[in-house]
């Protein structure tokens, strides 16, 4: 399980979501969504900003997926859902993804704001 604190941060950095979380979801040893955690303290980021402000940087502006996702294999995406595996395919599996990640109960599964 893994933390993130963004304490002291001044501003939102799309670039640490697109480097750091990206890699994360890559790491080989990560296989389970119930294993990734990023805490953040409630500051500058509330709960309506902060699910904005990750989706926006993980999408470019046409709304495709960036290209920091493509570290992120097929397969990695079956594993972390496989009830969903004869959905995803080569074309789809980096929108599934997003899509995913997206839903409330994903969301609020890894990403969680504290006082």
């Amino acid at each position: 399980m893994e933390f993130k604190d963004w304490t002291d941060w001044k501003k939102w950095s799309d670039d640490v979501i697109r480097k750091q979380f990206v890699n994360d979801l890559a790491n080989p040893e990560f296989s389970e969504l119930g294993k990734l955690k990023w805490v953040f303290r409630k500051t500058n980021i509330d709960e309506t900003n902060l699910k904005k402000n990750i989706m926006k940087a993980l999408r470019k502006a046409d709304g495709s997926p960036v290209d920091e996702l493509e570290i992120i294999k097929i397969d990695k995406i079956i594993k972390l859902f496989p009830k969903d595996a004869d959905f995803i395919d080569p074309d789809n599996y980096l929108e599934f993804l997003l899509d995913k990640l997206n839903d409330e109960e994903i969301f609020n599964s890894i990403f969680e704001l504290v006082d």
